[in-house]
């Protein structure tokens, strides 16, 4: 009984030994076809690739563009003030 758990149990230990090999020559290979590949996205007429890094670029720049102007119209403001006063 107890040479027929160990096997079992060697068994199990290769299959899934076999599998995480597996996993990371296909993780490994991934990797590398996006980093050498072609861009992933949408792209705009052919000119460039809209992805994440272009999105995240976008909407930073968007962000700072409302504290900017945020800024100036609260300075506006204060300047008027101190002119009535």
């Amino acid at each position: 009984m107890t040479t027929q758990i160990r096997t079992e149990e060697l068994s199990y230990f290769f299959v899934t030994h076999a599998f995480q090999c597996k996993l990371r020559r296909v993780q490994l290979n991934l990797f590398l076809s996006r980093l050498y590949g072609e861009p992933v996205g949408f792209t705009v007429i052919g000119i460039f690739v809209i992805d994440k890094n272009t999105i995240l670029t976008v909407g930073g720049y968007q962000k700072k563009l409302c504290i900017c102007y945020h800024q100036l119209s609260c300075s506006q403001v204060y300047n008027v003030i101190q002119k009535d006063t």
